[in-house]
């Protein structure tokens, strides 16, 4: 990575979490956070914090493949997509593979699908948009990163995320029909009851499609994060120290 690339508050105090969660797992230390820094000065201050360079570095070119891959920022509260990136030092070769794929199948209670292209791996839920079981497909995609080695998982909430909008509009259009239709008299006035009644299913179908749509964002988080953490742990104990 370029020493000299700058990064936002936002994405300065992501890094430093980050880098201090990684020295965590191989030792110890804990998150700073500055403005204004460049990468070469992040590395300073987390050295200062007790926290390895190499760990920020990484951190940083997570982030980095977060932006080069067009993918929504870890902060963002109601994505379309929810992706998870990780950088691993070395290659992950086929045992260390074989145990994330098992890491997949043990979390999401799906095979999935395998495949691979030269060094690129994959795995998938399903090849369709949902799996059997009506969830969003979850997409893992491993390949080289200089001489390391990138796995993003992702998962399209885009469908589920809007679907608040577009039941509450159907039923709330359906109130609104009514209503005008009641105002001039097409209907009798017992049926002065249907708007409501529409209405009515217009907020409990928001409140329901919205309460689905963060279940599935925090189940998925927390799944994305356990895998990801089960395969660093693996790679921890196989090799040198992954530098994500």
């Amino acid at each position: 990575m370029d020493p000299n690339e700058r990064f936002t508050d936002d994405e300065i105090r992501l890094i430093l979490a980050r880098a201090a969660e990684r020295q965590e797992q191989t030792g110890h230390g804990r998150a700073l956070a500055r403005t204004g820094l460049t990468l070469s000065d992040l590395e300073a201050v987390a050295s200062e914090a007790g926290i390895d360079p190499e760990h920020v570095t990484a951190a940083a070119r997570e982030l980095q493949l977060r932006r080069e891959q067009g993918l929504p920022a870890p902060v963002s509260s109601n994505p379309d997509e929810l992706a998870h990136v990780r950088v691993f030092s070395g290659p992950v070769d086929d045992e260390l593979w074989g145990h994330i794929v098992g890491e997949l199948r043990s979390t999401f209670g799906v095979a999935g699908a395998t495949s691979q292209f030269g060094r690129i791996r994959e795995w998938a839920t399903t090849t369709d948009k949902n799996d059997s079981g009506g969830r969003p497909a979850i997409r893992v995609r491993v390949e080289p990163d200089g001489e390391g080695t990138s796995i993003t998982i992702r998962q399209s909430l885009k469908s589920m995320r809007q679907l608040p909008t577009v039941l509450g509009g159907i039923f709330g259009g359906f109130a609104v029909v009514f209503a005008v239709l009641i105002g001039l008299g097409a209907f009798e006035p017992g049926a002065a009851v249907l708007p409501a009644v529409f209405g009515g299913a217009s907020i409990l179908s928001w409140i329901g499609a919205r309460l689905a749509y963060r279940g599935t964002l925090a189940k998925s988080e927390d799944q994305f994060r356990r895998v990801l953490d089960a395969a660093e742990l693996v790679a921890l104990k196989s090799g040198p120290a992954p530098t994500e």
